[in-house]
């Protein structure tokens, strides 16, 4: 399976990449270590489809509805098929 979490670390954030994001991209890539999938971490930007296609698309609470005014690009939708976290 190929899975794309979707979150950013912004410079505007001091580069922040902690709490639930980094846990679950931790989780995932032991997982990916494992072969038991395949993970890529993209930020909620419009040119993710440059990285091919992926069988499902895992939304992480990054904060991203109290940062709005510092995130210095439109956020995209999370495409389907989407697990939110």
């Amino acid at each position: 399976m190929r899975l794309a979490i979707l979150y950013d670390i912004l410079p505007e954030t001091g580069y922040r990449n902690d709490g639930n994001p980094l846990m679950v991209w931790a989780a995932l890539k032991r997982r990916q270590e494992k072969g038991l999938l395949e993970v890529d971490h993209l930020a909620p930007r419009e040119d993710i489809n440059l990285f091919g296609t992926y069988d499902a698309w895992l939304d992480v609470d990054w904060g991203e509805d109290g940062l709005m005014s510092v995130i210095p690009y439109k956020v995209i939708e999370t495409p389907h098929p989407a697990i939110v976290w």
